[in-house]
């Protein structure tokens, strides 16, 4: 659980969520955050996260002497996946092709929304994205996401970013040192996640909170990694949806809610406390 959702803002293509909050930086920020630079931005708040959390799971939960499993269920659930098809093998060509493009995106000069099209028609052209598949697709959630695209497009071309930032500015963090502001953020990111999903407070929170660092001098880019580095907790059970996925999974035989929120609400700690520990590295970055 904690591999997978809460560390996926290491990537620009970790989640769909992280794709967003890319398309609503300003386009200076856009240009300058491919998948590289932003890994090399978000890294060192990962990997201690990664380090951390792992320390904290025997902390919290305080495991016991384990029992040697048998492998003869895996063993089982591999019979019936069988060896790699033709087909599935082309597949992994085509996402490896894929990333390579976003990798390499910026020193071809290749748009990373170019990239992703070429990858989708490689899909369709292996024979593994067929027409069931494009009428299955969830068109509500690509909908919204281009409407929210095009509000902090409308926002920009209005002026209005400029004048939520300059308010905000103005009213809560001027003066604001760099450890106080990501602090404050991370905070007001943790709140505002407990009541809406990981797309809505990604949305709001960028589009208020954009601007306040455009205003501040601070690169967009911090706003979007601590957001998207809170967006994923789940410090009650229904708060993140790849938690009930994980939990379901497992049929609540792994762990118990009482116990993942204790780990929980250990990694919110630890987010805080990587998140200033940033501060410096951002700083030597030209971030903050």
């Amino acid at each position: 659980m904690i591999g997978s959702g809460p560390l996926m803002f290491m990537f620009l293509n970790g989640a769909s969520v992280c794709l967003l909050a890319w398309g609503l930086l300003p386009e200076p920020s856009r240009v300058r955050f491919d998948w590289i630079h932003w890994f090399i931005a978000a890294a060192p708040l990962g990997l201690f996260l990664a380090i951390t959390s792992l320390g904290a799971l025997f902390v919290v939960l305080r495991p016991g002497a384990g029992q040697a499993r048998s492998r003869d269920r895996l063993d089982v659930q591999l019979a019936v996946l069988g060896p790699l098809t033709r087909r599935e093998i082309a597949m992994i060509v085509v996402l490896g092709l894929t990333v390579a493009g976003w990798l390499a995106g910026s020193a071809l000069k290749l748009d990373v929304a170019l990239v992703a099209v070429l990858g989708l028609l490689g899909a369709i052209a292996t024979g593994n994205f067929e027409q069931r598949s494009f009428r299955e697709l969830d068109w509500n959630f690509l909908i919204w996401y281009g409407v929210a695209l095009s509000i902090a497009r409308v926002a920009t071309s209005l002026g209005l970013d400029r004048a939520v930032g300059e308010g905000v500015a103005q009213v809560a963090l001027v003066g604001a040192s760099p450890l106080l502001f990501v602090l404050a953020l991370g905070c007001v990111s943790l709140l505002v996640q407990l009541v809406l999903s990981k797309e809505q407070g990604v949305l709001v929170l960028s589009l208020a909170l954009i601007p306040a660092a455009t205003a501040l001098g601070f690169d967009p880019w911090v706003v979007v990694a601590i957001v998207l580095a809170t967006s994923s907790l789940w410090l009650i059970p229904k708060q993140t949806t790849s938690y009930l996925v994980a939990y379901s999974a497992t049929d609540g035989r792994l762990y118990s809610h009482a116990q993942a929120q204790r780990v929980g609400f250990a990694y919110a700690g630890l987010t805080l406390i990587g998140l200033a520990l940033s501060v410096p590295y951002w700083h030597v970055l030209g971030l903050l």
